[in-house]
């Protein structure tokens, strides 16, 4: 579990600091593209996540206390969670493909 924190931590800690610098180097252009996104759909995906983590997290909790149905039923919205994850950036590809 250590070694996992571990990598966890210079994974993004390299991509926050890439982030970092990008911003600071291309700052106009970091601008001028957040005039491109939608905070709408944003919101929701933020959500989405947010809650199918949740209900993984219920999802195991359940199992871990001999409760298999609700467990099945919290895996279930989590996997529906996905697929809805996966239809809202389908959504703005199309979207994004449209204009081109």
């Amino acid at each position: 579990m250590w070694l996992f924190l571990g990598t966890e931590i210079l994974l993004f800690g390299g991509l926050f600091v890439g982030y970092a610098m990008y911003r600071t180097l291309y700052s106009p252009a970091f601008i001028a593209c957040s005039h491109h996104l939608d905070r709408r759909l944003g919101t929701v995906d933020t959500l989405i996540l947010i809650t199918s983590s949740f209900t993984m997290a219920m999802a195991l909790h359940l199992a871990r206390g001999g409760r298999s149905r609700l467990a099945a039923a919290a895996l279930g919205v989590t996997m529906a969670l996905g697929l809805a994850f996966l239809g809202v950036h389908g959504h703005e590809y199309l979207v994004d493909i449209a204009k081109g």
